[in-house]
């Protein structure tokens, strides 16, 4: 091996662990600044958006991408160009699988409700929706003395 090839086993094996790290940060819900599109909207508008469910798809897609970035160094070094050639596949399938579910569906924008709580918590359907269970039972309670059953003769 000579001194380019180790030089380039380095460089994908760095870009790879970095991507790797960047994925695993974006997997625990993390690091949407980093996410491109995302990072510059306005304050108002990424309100608007679940950034915790944003990140964790973005993360789930690139692993892929950085745990396969040193096969391309493999495919050159040992002459297989069909390794690189499937990581290019993967990459591309990726990209275009991530662009389309990414952008329709409004998968990741926040429900009117979800930005209502956000904002003002005295507004969150689960308090209301107790309050109005417990009503609820109370006026459906039913008593031993309020039932008329037929007498057994």
């Amino acid at each position: 091996m000579e001194l380019n090839d180790v030089f380039a086993l380095l460089t994908t094996c760095i870009v790879g662990l970095t991507l790797t790290i960047i994925c695993i940060v974006l997997l625990c819900g993390k690091g949407a600044m980093l996410i491109a599109g995302f990072n510059t909207m306005p304050e108002k508008e990424r309100k608007k958006y679940d950034a915790k469910a944003l990140c964790r798809f973005v993360g789930g897609m690139l692993l892929p991408v950085g745990l396969t970035v040193p096969a391309f160094f493999l495919g050159g070094y040992y002459g297989l160009p069909w390794l690189i050639y499937s990581v290019v596949g993967l990459d591309v399938f990726l990209l275009v699988f991530m662009l389309i579910y990414a952008n329709t569906g409004n998968r990741f924008k926040k429900m009117p409700s979800e930005e209502n709580s956000a904002e003002h918590p005295e507004l969150r359907l689960t308090d209301g929706a107790a309050d109005a269970k417990d009503e609820e039972t109370e006026d459906n309670n039913v008593t031993h003395d309020d039932v008329n059953l037929p007498d057994d003769k």
